[in-house]
C-alpha cells in the first residue's frame, strides 16, 4: 500500500514537470524576477562596480584641401581653348585663304612699306586684309593706311597694339592694282605683318554634298554693251591750306552733263610739306580719299563703284583737303547712261 502511494507521487511529479516544460520555447530566456541580481565575481551578490567608460577614438577633422596650383604668368592662357591676354592673337584665315607673315622688328616712322615686294605676292593674288602686331613708341598721333596705286583703301588711327586693315574694294595684283603699300604717318614699332591673301583672286567654296539635279534656269539676257567714256578736264591750280574745300561746280557747268554717270575722278596735285589728303564728296557723301606726298606732282584716280549720275544724285562735287597742297587739275571720266 505504501509502495503504491510512493509510485503515484513520483508519477504525479514527473507529469507536472513535463507539462511545465511544454510551454518553454527553445532560445527564450525568462524575465528575471524583481530584485534579482546576477552573481558577481567570486559568486557574491550585491551592487557591481561600474566599469570605467572606454575612451573614444579621437575624431580627426577632415584635412583642409589645398588650393589648386595657379599657373605662372608665363603659363597662363596655355589652354588652347582660352586666349592668352599677354600674347597678341594671330588672325585665323577663312577657308581657302592664306596668311603671309613678314617680320619687321623695328620702328617705322613716316614711311611706306611695299607689301607686294616684302611678301613676294605674284600676279593674280588678291589681298583680303592686312594685320600687324605693333607697339606705340610715340605720344603723337599715328595714322596707318593701306594704299593701292596711290589711293587710300583702308585707314586706322592710333592702332594701339593691333592693326586691322580691310580694303574697301578688291585688290587683285596685276588686274586692278599694281603697287600696294602700308603707309605710317607718325611712328610705331611693328613686330610682324600678316597679309591675308587668296591665290588666283577667287574665293574657293568648301566642299559640299551633291544636290539632286535642279531645273535649269532660263538663259539670262546679255548685258548691254558698255558705253564709250568721255573725259572732262578741269584746270584748278589752287593752293589750299588745312581743312579747305574746292567746289568743282564753280569751275565747270555740271548741268551740261546731266544724265552722265561718273566712273572715275582723277586728281593731279602735290603736297607742300610731308603728306596731304584729298577726299571726294558727292552730295556730301565720302566717295574715296587720296594721299599726296610732298616734293613732286602726282596724278591719282578715285574709282566710283556706284557710278552716281549727274543730276540724279550727283548734284555737287567737292574736294575736301587736309594739309597744305596744290590742286592742279581734276579729270572727270563720264559714261552715258541709257
Amino acid at each position: 500500500m505504501f509502495a503504491q502511494i510512493i509510485s503515484k507521487t513520483v508519477l504525479l511529479v514527473i507529469s507536472t514537470a513535463c507539462v511545465a516544460n511544454a510551454y518553454i520555447v527553445p532560445g527564450d530566456q525568462p524575465a528575471p524576477l524583481p530584485g534579482y541580481q546576477e552573481p558577481g565575481p567570486g559568486g557574491s551578490y550585491g551592487p557591481q562596480p561600474q566599469q570605467p567608460p572606454q575612451p573614444q577614438q579621437p575624431q580627426y577633422p577632415n584635412q583642409p584641401q589645398q588650393p589648386p596650383l595657379q599657373p605662372a604668368p608665363s603659363q597662363q592662357g596655355s589652354n588652347p581653348y582660352e586666349p592668352n591676354p599677354y600674347e597678341p592673337q594671330q588672325p585665323q584665315p577663312a577657308y581657302g585663304h592664306e596668311i603671309r607673315s613678314v617680320y619687321i622688328n623695328r620702328s617705322v616712322r613716316n614711311e611706306r612699306l611695299p607689301l607686294r615686294e616684302l611678301a613676294n605676292l605674284q600676279g593674280g593674288t588678291e589681298i583680303v586684309a592686312v594685320y600687324a602686331n605693333v607697339r606705340p613708341d610715340s605720344p603723337g598721333r599715328t595714322v596707318v593706311q593701306l594704299i593701292a596705286d596711290g589711293r587710300v583703301v583702308a585707314s586706322q588711327t592710333n592702332p594701339g597694339s593691333q592693326i586691322n586693315l580691310l580694303p574697301n574694294q578688291r585688290l587683285v595684283i596685276g588686274q586692278n592694282v599694281r603697287a600696294v603699300q602700308l603707309s605710317v604717318s607718325g611712328s610705331t614699332y611693328i613686330d610682324q605683318l600678316q597679309i591675308e591673301i587668296v591665290r588666283g583672286g577667287s574665293y574657293p567654296q568648301p566642299p559640299q554634298q551633291p544636290y539632286p539635279p535642279q531645273q535649269p534656269y532660263p538663259p539670262q539676257q546679255p548685258y548691254p554693251p558698255q558705253q564709250p567714256q568721255q573725259r572732262v578736264d578741269v584746270n584748278i591750280y589752287r593752293s589750299t591750306v588745312s581743312d579747305d574745300r574746292i567746289d568743282i561746280g564753280q569751275y565747270i557747268n555740271l548741268a551740261s552733263y546731266r544724265g552722265y554717270a561718273i566712273d572715275q575722278v582723277i586728281i593731279q596735285g602735290s603736297a607742300q610739306y610731308q603728306t596731304s589728303f584729298v577726299t571726294l564728296l558727292v552730295n556730301s557723301f565720302n566717295m574715296g580719299q587720296l594721299q599726296f606726298n610732298g616734293g613732286y606732282s602726282q596724278q591719282l584716280p578715285i574709282y566710283l563703284s556706284q557710278r552716281p549720275v549727274i543730276g540724279q544724285g550727283a548734284d555737287s562735287l567737292v574736294l575736301a583737303t587736309q594739309g597744305n597742297m596744290t590742286v592742279e587739275r581734276v579729270t572727270l571720266v563720264l559714261s552715258r547712261r541709257r
